[in-house]
């Protein structure tokens, strides 16, 4: 993904991996039960992947996207 560096303006490439695990219960779970790493879904839920996938996208991305130090 391409950002724009906080520090100097320029842009800047941003790489990120992630991995989530959804775990569809009937009853849902309660979410203080929930693990790290998984997310726990009502059975009966209906969702759109797209939506997951953009939902995970935006909270992987940096608040303040920024070079390295020395690299501006």
């Amino acid at each position: 993904v391409m950002l724009e560096c906080q520090r100097c303006l320029l842009p800047m490439s941003f790489a990120f991996e992630s991995r989530r695990e959804l775990v569809f219960a009937d009853p849902p779970a309660d979410p203080e039960e929930e693990g790290e790493d998984a997310d726990f879904v009502g059975a009966d839920v209906r969702l759109e992947a797209m939506d997951l996938v953009e939902e995970e996208a935006l909270l992987c991305l940096p608040m303040i996207p920024r070079h390295p130090l020395g690299e501006c």
